[in-house]
């Protein structure tokens, strides 16, 4: 049997952002813990709270008690100790986090470029699984961000025509491609101007992938750009261009309300067209973003299932 898998392609930061990233969790994990907590617990402050520069408030002696004065010097050790183990523990936690975030890293990213994802999943363990390669942070802003990720969607393509031939193309890695890459403004504003646009650069994407024999899937994006997404794949499924190729397939957001009627509608499109469309179900990706969306619009209702378990 084989498994599929979404294997993402991304660029390894240096040190200097691991660290900077690192210190910004630790961060806003102190941040999110109460000041009560923080007190109770003689939590470790890591920035400006944890400064040399901070100090105790102390009342004036004329108004201390006998008693407090043990308390005082009591907490002004507590005080030096926090601030000495502050000091120790920081490299310690920091490694250990990069540490832990290398491992979960090597979990989701297969390389730096298709090259280091291809002889990744190569190796034995991952034996009669197949990949459909994405690259990671491709949303374009510019005319010259699309054309760049263009460029390095046509490279993976090219890549991958060298893996072993397969008279059936879904026994294959496959590359996953964001339409949101391919424009800077890919919006459903002005649909006409991303057909003129947007298609052609997708219908090359797509004829590459036919020719290198291997499938090409359209990426699931937020909900807002769903009807768009659906008019590109639509087009090109019945490009002439492309008649006959079972390739090409898109990614279903399975916690959206309208991933039934969508898959539906796919379904309505194979029958009449006789192609095999390779759909993926996915579920996680953009949840989060849906909700918080919807809450600051003020819409009566989500386009997402607020309960996971629904999309199962």
């Amino acid at each position: 049997m084989q498994i599929v898998i979404h294997g993402l392609i991304g660029q390894r930061c240096n040190r200097v952002e691991v660290t900077l990233l690192v210190t910004d969790r630790i961060l806003l994990g102190n941040r999110c813990l109460p000041e009560h907590v923080k007190r109770a617990q003689g939590a470790i402050q890591f920035g400006p709270a944890a400064a040399p520069g901070r100090r105790l408030n102390i009342l004036p002696h004329d108004k201390l008690l006998p008693h407090d004065f043990h308390r005082l010097a009591h907490c002004q050790f507590d005080h030096r100790f926090a601030a000495a183990l502050d000091q120790l523990s920081k490299p310690v936690i920091k490694l250990a986090m990069r540490q832990a975030m290398t491992i979960k890293g090597q979990q989701f990213v297969m390389g730096q470029d298709i090259q280091a994802a291809t002889r990744r999943s190569s190796r034995p363990e991952l034996d009669s699984t197949l990949c459909s390669f994405d690259m990671l942070g491709e949303a374009a802003v510019t005319e010259e961000d699309a054309v760049l990720y263009q460029q390095r969607y046509l490279d993976a393509i090219a890549a991958l025509a060298n893996q072993p031939m397969d008279d059936d193309l879904h026994n294959r890695h496959a590359i996953s491609v964001k339409l949101s890459a391919l424009h800077a403004r890919y919006e459903s504003a002005k649909p006409e101007v991303l057909l003129a646009e947007l298609l052609p650069r997708f219908r090359q994407l797509a004829l590459a992938a036919r020719e290198a024999g291997i499938g090409l899937t359209m990426d699931a994006e937020e909900a807002d750009r769903l009807e768009i997404s659906l008019a590109h794949f639509i087009h090109l499924l019945r490009d002439p261009r492309l008649q006959g190729w079972n390739g090409l397939g898109l990614a279903v957001q399975a916690f959206q309300k309208r991933a039934l009627p969508v898959l539906q509608t796919v379904a309505q499109i194979a029958q009449q067209t006789g192609l095999k469309i390779p759909v993926r179900l996915v579920k996680g990706a953009y949840w989060d973003t849906e909700i918080k969306r919807a809450q600051e619009l003020g819409l009566e209702s989500y386009p997402v299932f607020t309960l996971r378990v629904n999309t199962g």
